[in-house]
């Protein structure tokens, strides 16, 4: 028994020895997978170079429709610099080359596509001036009021009869007017012992009808009698149209009547006109002084006398 247990022993000593004898088993890990290599620069190059192309298109075709939006016909539409390289370029259309971007499925970059974008051009559009303005529509209209007899608020009494207004109208014209017609129970204008024909031409200037082109009283008188209301209800600008009518009608047979005109309804201007045009004509400066009608205005009288003195 005591050999079988050394044997026993001897046998398991020996196979734990050629065990650790064997050669052991090397268990290798998998190789790591190298990443992809990086785009050449070339490529990415250009495919940047393409996206800041389609971006500096759609830029400028934001700047040309703003240029030609704010753009007035008389300047005509503003091209920046970078539009007209575009136009040397193609001067009909323009093309903007668009790079798609890659496809998800082929795994391969969309073919590139061109959108062509035409040029505008204004029109040049025959259309004739307007003709006349607001206020022009505006006379006519209170014309038209008048002459119709709407809305008339005062009647003027003429040595004929009553002629139909508006208020405001005459108000407008002077200040005096104004305050008369400030009461509203005033609705009546008085401009006795003045004739129709006087009143009508007052009346009708004040609308805008009468002006220095159709200003022609037929008589001397008449025109005195428009002198007259003008000097009354103050309207200045009525008085010189008369004035410039008295003044064409000056002779030596009526200078000295005309100066007394010209004092009497404030004309400065015309009596110092007249005074000048009898000095500076010696027949006339003659004729005058010998006239009857001077003896009468003695300031006039000694004018004359001061003009011959230094005359001489």
């Amino acid at each position: 028994r005591l050999s079988q247990s050394i044997s026993g022993i001897s046998n398991c000593a020996l196979i734990s020895g050629y065990e650790a004898m064997a050669p052991k088993k090397v268990i290798k890990a998998a190789p790591k997978k190298a990443p992809p290599p990086a785009p050449a620069p070339k490529k990415a190059a250009e495919k940047d170079k393409k996206a800041a192309n389609a971006k500096k298109a759609s830029k400028v075709e934001e700047e040309d429709a703003m240029s030609e939006a704010h753009s007035s016909p008389v300047q005509g539409r503003r091209i920046t610099g970078r539009r007209e390289e575009q136009e040397k370029e193609s001067p009909a259309t323009r093309s903007v080359k668009v790079t798609g971007s890659p496809s998800k499925s082929a795994g391969t970059p969309s073919p590139s596509r061109t959108l062509a974008v035409s040029k505008t051009r204004r029109l040049k559009v025959a259309m004739d001036e307007p003709q006349g303005g607001s206020h022009f529509a505006l006379e006519q209209g209170l014309v038209k009021l008048r002459r119709d007899g709407r809305l008339c608020d005062v009647n003027i009494i003429s040595s004929f009869g009553r002629m139909p207004a508006h208020r405001t109208v005459l108000a407008a014209h002077s200040d005096k007017l104004a305050e008369r017609f400030q009461d509203q129970l005033t609705t009546e204008l008085d401009m006795q012992p003045a004739s129709h024909e006087a009143v009508d031409l007052v009346v009708r200037w004040t609308y805008g009808e009468v002006s220095a082109e159709n200003f022609q009283p037929t008589t001397p008188k008449v025109n005195e009698e428009v002198l007259r209301i003008s000097s009354e209800f103050g309207l200045p600008l009525l008085a010189e149209l008369g004035a410039a009518r008295l003044a064409e009608s000056v002779d030596t047979s009526n200078a000295v009547a005309s100066v007394r005109l010209c004092e009497e309804f404030g004309l400065s201007k015309l009596r110092a006109a007249i005074v000048q045009s009898i000095v500076e004509d010696p027949l006339a400066l003659d004729a005058v002084a010998k006239d009857p009608a001077t003896l009468s205005h003695p300031a006039l009288m000694r004018e004359l006398l001061a003009s011959i003195a230094q005359a001489a």
